[in-house]
């Protein structure tokens, strides 16, 4: 366990990121760096990139569900105010809809190969932002197919939410398929913590 202190723009991101993905690699590990913005994810991915012309590694984002992750939330304005809890339950309904008047998203990625796809997309190691405009493109769910992409990847960039919540916790590492004896954890920003939990209970 160590906290680290130091000025914007000093390396923190990358320094975590060199001093866990080695040992994480040797000994089993999956690493989930915390973030609190999209833009702390991305720095994530991007070191990440720079990282993979020395040492094997892939990194994913993922995201709660919002106008960003959902396309169907975007193009209704009946549904762009919906909370990610409603936005849960409507996907639930929509995905157990067998045979049309579901979602034409999630359809699309159950008439397809998912592990070539994803695998494809982490070769690239797309930013958040280039991840899922390339599944728009293709008209698949980023919502899904970035909870596809998660058991692949050695770093996973998160928002607080999937690990301090507990409900979401427990979905976040089956997805993951792993226990959280078997991460490390980063947690980036650490002093909004103790407001954000305040907030979040």
């Amino acid at each position: 366990h160590s906290v680290i202190e130091s000025g914007t723009g000093t390396g923190k991101t990358v320094s975590s990121l060199a001093a866990t993905v080695p040992f994480a690699k040797r000994n089993g590990k999956r690493i989930i760096y915390l973030t609190r913005t999209k833009s702390q994810q991305k720095q994530v991915l991007n070191e990440l990139r720079e990282m993979s012309s020395v040492i094997d590694v892939f990194g994913v984002a993922i995201q709660g569900r919002s106008i960003s992750t959902c396309p169907r939330m975007s193009e209704d304005p009946n549904l762009r105010n919906g909370s990610p809890e409603e936005m849960s339950r409507l996907c639930s309904h929509l995905k157990s809809k067998k045979g049309g008047g579901g979602c034409r998203y999630y359809d699309s990625i159950c008439n397809m190969d998912v592990d070539v796809y994803v695998d494809d997309l982490l070769d690239r190691r797309l930013d958040p932002e280039s991840f899922m405009e390339q599944c728009l493109d293709d008209g698949l769910c980023p919502y899904e197919m970035m909870k596809a992409a998660v058991p692949f990847a050695d770093v996973v960039a998160a928002p607080y939410t999937f690990v301090v919540m507990p409900y979401i916790r427990e979905r976040f590492l089956e997805w993951m398929n792993c226990t959280i004896e078997d991460t490390i954890i980063v947690v980036d920003e650490a002093h909004n913590l103790p407001d954000y939990l305040r907030e979040s209970f």
